[in-house]
């Protein structure tokens, strides 16, 4: 009563009963699609904030679905719908330390995509494949730092004439953490 008293005086801030409790912060809780825990850590407590279990899902749930979806597309639209999805979530939760979750979902959207991949040419080997839509030893220039990996998806749409827009989807884990100063 005396915190709803005093938000309200302050910052003009109503809490709703049925939408705020209490919970003890050893035990965890969700918001805003991060999970905060207080964990003790070399006799001192400390927090651990990353994404929720329910965010990584729906990242990774959003991203097969558009695979599940548009199965004949061509691989440069695909990855106009994919990428900025990816880059969106990435950078909202670029604020807290979670490099090893990203690696992670990285992993998982890259089964996606190579089971889209080799799902759309049975006829070639899986090597020729391979190099068609994931090519070796190609460098890849993200946000000013060069990264090379031969397991990145990525693919050409001819334009008039001779020229050609090269797009690829990068990793999640190449987005950087940011962090604040208290």
């Amino acid at each position: 009563k005396k915190l709803v008293k005093w938000l309200s005086n302050t910052s003009r801030l109503i809490l709703s009963d049925e939408q705020t409790k209490f919970v003890q912060s050893t035990n965890g809780f969700q918001y805003l699609g991060y999970s905060f825990m207080h964990v003790l850590q070399h006799g001192t407590t400390k927090i651990k904030i990353y994404p929720s279990k329910q965010s990584q899902k729906e990242l990774i749930s959003v991203v097969g679905d558009i695979c599940r979806k548009f199965r004949s597309i061509s691989t440069f639209n695909l990855i106009g719908l994919i990428k900025p999805k990816i880059l969106i979530w990435a950078n909202y939760f670029k604020c807290v330390g979670c490099k090893k979750l990203f690696h992670k979902i990285d992993y998982k959207i890259f089964q996606i995509l190579s089971s889209w991949v080799f799902r759309r040419d049975r006829k070639n080997s899986r090597s020729v494949v391979k190099e068609k839509y994931f090519p070796s030893g190609k460098t890849y220039n993200f946000r000013g730092y060069e990264y090379k990996d031969n397991w990145i998806l990525c693919a050409k749409y001819k334009l008039t004439g001779s020229r050609a827009i090269e797009s690829w989807i990068p990793r999640v884990a190449w987005v950087f953490l940011i962090k604040y100063i208290k």
